[in-house]
This record gives structure tokens, C-alpha cells and sequence, in this order.
């Protein structure tokens, strides 16, 4: 572009346009924001479906002079909760509790367990959702050494309750519960390209990418029988809480009683933003190891009006595979 000022009239004009550039600066949050919905929608599961441009111009056209960062989260977190259900934004005085070692045992260690008459096993685990290493390794160690040490008592069969497990983080309930999953791929998640991540508790010499286990476990515990399992869930059952119900789906004397699960079956990519914020953007469809999605949730093998009914329908189903075990 050229300026011709042969004709003075016209330099107030030029003037007031010049500096109207000059003294112009970019809203603060327009970097954040606009780097934020790349990443949603770069990772997207749904990417093919989003126009990025129309995603930046609608996020941006929320911004005004007051806008603050706290603002700037609204707004992306409603735009990946409308993308997909399952997705969010986490600020970060959250993201920091969730890394912060938990002091209370009774919020560190969600889980309980005893022996059930008729010699049933009973473990409940409910949802964990700290991040810290520390956390989830003195996690999947202590729900470990209950599973043993009930699997010690000789039971006759083990009633899993995930009825309350509403998610967070997979991985440390999977270890703690791994002895009675096994060896091998136990799910995986499947993206838009169609990749595929597995995840398992441990595998054997023989797979491709050679023996090893979770890490949170110091030596992969795996008992050597097969005892029957019911496992319980329900609608609050949800998440990562799925992925753990969809880990015993292919077991052998396996069943699952209760109600549809919540129908979080997606996985979630972790973007942390500049501020530490993150970003939890849906990326994927959990596949049972049979090959199974369950988009609209798991559906248990008996479906019950109630826990009460699912739950005294467990125990007696216990029994009498484990009779027939004997």
C-alpha cells in the first residue's frame, strides 16, 4: 500500500487513522484464548467436524475490555463442554489439588473392603482422582495389598462395587485391582485416525513390545485362579470408572449386574495452558478388549430397578458359581 499526500486536505484524515494503529494493542487474554482453541481443536475427537476459525471467532467475540483470565476459562470451558460432554477446563487452583498430596486417608484411599459371608469377597472402589505420583502409587499399593490380602482368606468368589466410581485417574485403580484382571491387553482407546493405545496391568515375554507392568506396583501380583467375579455398576459409574468396569468385560466367569453406565466411555487428552491450566478434550472411544464401544454406556449383563436387588442378586450368584468352581 502506498500514501500520496498531495492533497493536504486529506492528512488530518491519515493522521487520525495512523494513530488510531499506533495506540492500538491487542486485548491480553486474544494469545491465551486463541491458543487454547487450537489445541481443542487439534485433539479433538470431533476435529473434522470443527471449523477452527469459527471456534476462534466465537470465542474471541465473548471478549470484552474487562475480560479477565478467569473469564477466558468460561469461555473455553463451555465451548469444550458443547464440543463434547466429557471435555473441560480445569483452572489451576484445581489442577494444583489434584497434585497436592492428600493428608486425610479417608479422600486418599476411596476404596473398602471386607469378607462377605458365604466366604464373598467385597471391594468398593470409588473414584480417585489425585495426579501426584506419590498419591497414586500409595493408592494402587494399599487397594493391592486388600485384594490379597482378601484373596489370602480363600474366598469363593469376589463382588467388585463400582457403582459410586465416577472416574479420574485409571491407572492407580487398575493396579490395585490388576491381580485379578491378569496379564494382557485389558482396553484401549481408538482416535479419529483410527490409532489405538491399550491399556493393560501387565503383558507378558511374548508381546510385541515385551514383558512389563504398571509402575505404581513394584512386582505385578496376578493370582493364579479364576474365581467367579460380579462386578456392580450403575449410573454414577462413569469415566475412568467405565474404562475399570470395561477392563473386566472378556474375563472369564465375569458378569456384570445394575444399571447403564453414565456413557462417559471417551478418553481424554490432558493440554496444559500456559497459566497451568488444562484443558481435558475428549480423543478418543474406549474399546473393550473384545472389541466392543459402548457410546451409550455399559449395559451389565442383569439390570436391576435397584442397588438392593443388584446387590443380594450378586451374592447369590457368587455362590453358586462358586460351588460349581469347587
Amino acid at each position: 500500500m502506498s500514501w500520496s499526500f498531495s492533497h493536504w486536505s486529506t492528512w488530518p484524515a491519515v493522521l487520525a487513522v495512523l494513530l488510531t494503529w499506533g495506540c492500538h494493542r491487542s486485548h491480553p487474554e486474544v494469545a491465551y484464548v486463541q491458543a487454547a482453541v487450537d489445541s481443542l481443536h487439534r485433539y479433538s475427537l470431533h476435529a473434522a467436524q470443527l471449523d477452527r476459525d469459527a471456534l476462534r471467532t466465537e470465542a474471541l467475540q465473548q471478549l470484552t475490555d474487562t475480560s479477565t483470565r478467569t473469564h477466558s476459562h468460561a469461555i473455553l470451558d463451555a465451548m469444550a463442554r458443547r464440543i463434547d460432554r466429557h471435555s473441560g477446563l480445569l483452572p489451576p487452583g484445581n489442577v494444583r489439588a489434584q497434585l497436592r498430596l492428600e493428608d486425610d486417608p479417608a479422600l486418599a484411599y476411596p476404596f473398602a473392603f471386607r469378607m462377605l459371608k458365604n466366604r464373598i469377597a467385597l471391594v468398593r472402589v470409588d473414584g480417585f482422582t489425585k495426579g501426584d505420583s506419590l498419591s497414586c502409587t500409595r493408592y494402587a499399593d494399599s487397594l493391592q495389598r486388600a485384594v490379597v490380602r482378601l484373596h489370602d482368606q480363600s474366598p469363593n468368589g469376589w463382588l467388585i462395587d463400582l457403582r459410586l466410581n465416577s472416574g479420574g485417574n485409571l491407572y492407580p485403580m487398575l493396579a490395585g485391582l490388576g491381580p485379578l484382571l491378569g496379564c494382557g491387553e485389558l482396553g484401549r482407546d481408538v482416535d479419529a485416525r483410527g490409532d489405538q493405545e491399550a491399556w493393560w496391568y501387565c503383558r507378558d515375554a511374548d508381546h510385541p513390545e515385551g514383558a512389563g507392568h504398571i509402575a505404581l506396583v513394584p512386582v505385578p501380583v496376578v493370582f493364579n485362579d479364576t474365581l467367579p467375579v460380579v462386578v456392580l455398576v450403575g449410573q454414577h459409574t462413569g469415566s475412568a470408572g467405565e474404562a475399570l468396569a470395561m477392563s473386566f468385560i472378556g474375563r472369564p466367569r465375569t458378569l456384570l449386574f445394575g444399571d447403564r453406565t453414565a456413557g462417559f466411555t471417551t478418553g481424554n487428552r490432558m493440554c496444559f495452558l500456559q497459566d497451568s491450566a488444562v484443558l481435558n478434550i475428549t480423543n478418543a472411544v474406549m474399546m473393550d478388549r473384545a472389541g466392543g464401544t459402548h457410546p451409550e454406556g455399559i449395559a451389565p449383563d442383569r439390570r436391576f430397578r435397584t442397588d438392593e436387588a443388584a446387590f443380594a442378586a450378586a451374592l447369590d450368584t457368587l455362590v453358586h458359581m462358586g460351588e460349581e468352581f469347587r
